[in-house]
């Protein structure tokens, strides 16, 4: 079962002893923002500590949906990774993020990234089922 998790719900998280994010700045170009997780949590192929990292778009001319991950200064990259669009019935004021899950004592898996004020979010593309997704996104 999948969970959304709103970034202004720090509250609620906490109670529920699940990890949240919350933002520090957005770019509406980029749609740069950074996130503060407080457990580990998995992109694909990617293990990420606590802490704060930042997701946004690369500046390129592109129709394809690419998301890169850096650390909180900017001076590490963790991924650069395709993903889906992902929609989602109604927009957020703050940015969020939806997990999937995952085995018994495994990190939380970060399955979409949304942007403040859109209904479509960057779902990211998982190699368990990686390659029906991306031949389903594809038309094929």
């Amino acid at each position: 079962m999948k969970r959304l998790l709103s970034i202004s719900c720090i509250g609620i998280a906490a109670a529920l002893c699940l990890l949240w994010a919350s933002p520090a700045q957005a770019n509406e170009w980029n749609q740069l923002t950074y996130l503060t997780f407080t457990g580990p949590v998995q992109l694909p192929g990617v293990a990420l500590a606590p802490g704060t990292y930042m997701f946004k778009h690369p500046d390129v001319p592109s129709g394809q949906h690419i998301v890169q991950v850096f650390s909180e200064d900017g001076k590490t990259i963790y991924g650069t990774f395709l993903t889906i669009p992902l929609n989602r019935p109604s927009a957020s004021s703050e940015p969020s993020v939806m997990f999937q899950e995952t085995a018994k004592g495994a990190p939380e898996a970060v399955e979409a990234w949304f942007y403040p004020g859109r209904v479509i979010g960057d779902e990211f593309i998982y190699l368990d089922d990686g390659s029906s997704r991306a031949a389903e996104a594809n038309g094929n």
